[in-house]
């Protein structure tokens, strides 16, 4: 009797500690894109509120509004930071998430920090992390 019970926990147990989990997440490429995504969606909010009200906004609630995508990358992982210049004129913001750090100063230029290799965007100046 005692070696059926060994048996029988050891077809239990060991398909258990041996089964893999799959995936379900996203992958380090889909966040890196969804990254580069939410970073264009902030330029493209903050240009579309400032048409609308002459000057860029420091609330990201406000480019929530304009542009409800957003949410989409915020609810994955995605961290936004926006900031604006004290005239309203020129705006920085930031998005980080676990693979990649983006940047957008006020003059439009993006910087780029990658945290593994299999995720640096090509087309923009980027360095290890």
């Amino acid at each position: 009797m005692p070696i059926l019970a060994v048996v029988l926990l050891l077809f239990i147990v060991l398909p258990l500690l041996t089964h893999k989990k799959k995936g379900g997440g996203l992958t380090d490429a889909k966040r890196a894109a969804d990254t580069q995504a939410a970073l264009n969606l902030v330029g493209s909010a903050e240009h579309t509120y400032k048409a609308a009200n002459g000057r860029y906004t420091s609330h990201l609630a406000d480019l929530l509004a304009q542009k409800p995508g957003l949410a989409k990358d915020l609810a994955a992982g995605v961290v936004v930071q926006v900031d604006v210049t004290s005239d309203g004129k020129g705006f920085f913001a930031r998005v980080d998430s676990s693979v990649l750090s983006l940047i957008r100063a006020p003059n439009g230029e993006v910087d780029c920090l990658y945290f593994k290799s299999s995720v640096k965007p090509k087309g923009t100046p980027c360095r290890a992390g």
